[in-house]
């Protein structure tokens, strides 16, 4: 089964692809890397898409979609609104 996890982040920050250096700390979503290697463990296709190192989130989930069979997505209060619309 291929899934796919979306670490929906703020978009309205600078990101490193763009030249800028992050300031702040930046955590991986350690949750999302612990359930992705216990299945493929289990033999599943895991693919995390993280929207702060992604150029082009949207198009890259529009690339993803026809090969996935599940979505997995983080909730995060401060970023609500952006995950709304992914989801939509």
């Amino acid at each position: 089964m291929n899934i796919l996890f979306l670490n929906v982040t703020d978009t309205l920050h600078p990101k490193p692809h763009q030249g800028f250096t992050l300031k702040e700390p930046t955590f991986p979503p350690l949750g999302m890397l612990y359930m992705a290697s216990m299945l493929e463990h289990a033999g599943h296709t895991p693919t995390i898409l993280d929207y702060q190192f992604e150029p082009d989130p949207t198009q890259k989930i529009k690339t993803l979609l026809p090969t996935t069979d599940l979505i997995g997505m983080n909730v995060d209060n401060l970023c609500r609104d952006l995950q709304q619309r992914t989801a939509a």
